[in-house]
């Protein structure tokens, strides 16, 4: 849990990016895109814990639109169409509004697999 100074949120910000895989710059937009954001809805004044989740879902969510976005490694057996890739958003979008933590969502593979599977059985 960082101090209560802003150096020690920024900090801890900064290394929840860094573990999350996220370069310095990203994190840095990140943070100030989601600190304006909220600001701009609920007013100024807000202290900073009042921002974590908000960073974390941001980091987060950065997170799974890379992994949607990224291109494949050499070999890999999948591809998936653009349609795909925004069902796949929207199932990510429904989850974080729902409150479900990014570690308890399906992989775009394995959310990719549970369809297609659906739709054999259908």
């Amino acid at each position: 849990m960082p101090g209560r100074s802003v150096l020690g949120f920024a900090r801890q910000w900064l290394a929840d990016a860094v573990n999350q895989g996220i370069d310095l710059n990203t994190a840095e937009r990140l943070i100030i895109e989601t600190v304006e954001r909220i600001t701009s809805r609920s007013g100024t004044g807000k202290p900073l814990k009042y921002f974590e989740n908000p960073v974390s879902e941001a980091f987060a969510w950065h997170c799974e639109n890379v992994e949607i976005d990224a291109i494949r490694e050499e070999g890999s057996p999948r591809s998936y169409s653009e349609e795909t890739k925004n069902a796949y958003r929207r199932y990510c979008n429904d989850l974080r509004e729902a409150g479900v933590p990014p570690g308890e969502r399906l992989s775009l593979d394995e959310w990719a697999l549970t369809i297609e599977k659906s739709n054999v059985a259908a």
